[in-house]
């Protein structure tokens, strides 16, 4: 998933997951979220959610009545005033969003997911080792899949190897631990 929405700079939004389809007639929506919200834990602390719709440069809130997650990413989640199939129509297939103030560094890195995909990974000792190619989406952790010389390396995507991602520059500079580069390669 991709990681913040910049179309206004003073509340930046951070995707969180997309509305899949209806669930039932009563208002309930089927979530695909990202690995970080997959976890109805995330949800305890939310009451609002964006769906990608704007009023003027303000994105319109959308109040949580109730959210349910499994351990695959998919969820139920219902908002409030919206109780019938009808009056949910046109956010199906909406894009899920929330402040990226309220997006810690961790989940902020597991929501990019395949807006990496292109940059060059270089390892701060090493240089560069591929461009992304793919990304494994795993219940704890993602997996950058590396191209470099027509073969694959697979890189653990994790806050303890991230140095900093160059988003403009397309890089993710990363200290990757000796030997794991050669293990692939």
């Amino acid at each position: 998933m991709a990681g913040p929405i910049d179309k206004n700079p003073k509340n930046p939004l951070s995707l969180i997951g997309k509305i899949l389809k209806p669930h039932g007639v009563k208002g309930e929506m089927t979530v695909q979220f990202s690995p970080a919200w997959s976890n109805s834990k995330n949800f305890r602390k939310q009451k609002v959610l964006f769906a990608g719709i704007y009023r003027g440069d303000d994105p319109v809130p959308f109040f949580i009545d109730w959210a349910e997650t499994d351990d695959k990413g998919l969820g139920r989640i219902k908002f409030e005033d919206f109780n019938r199939v009808e009056s949910i129509r046109d956010l199906i297939h909406k894009e899920l969003f929330v402040f990226s103030e309220l997006v810690s560094k961790k989940t902020e890195i597991e929501i990019q997911g395949h807006e990496l995909i292109g940059f060059l990974v270089s390892d701060s000792a090493s240089g560069d080792v591929g461009v992304v190619n793919e990304i494994i989406e795993n219940k704890n952790q993602q997996t950058l899949v590396l191209k470099r010389n027509d073969k694959e390396i697979l890189i653990p995507f994790v806050k303890d190897f991230i140095i900093r991602i160059e988003k403009q520059k397309k890089i993710i500079l990363m200290n990757i631990p000796d030997g794991l580069i050669d293990l692939n390669s």
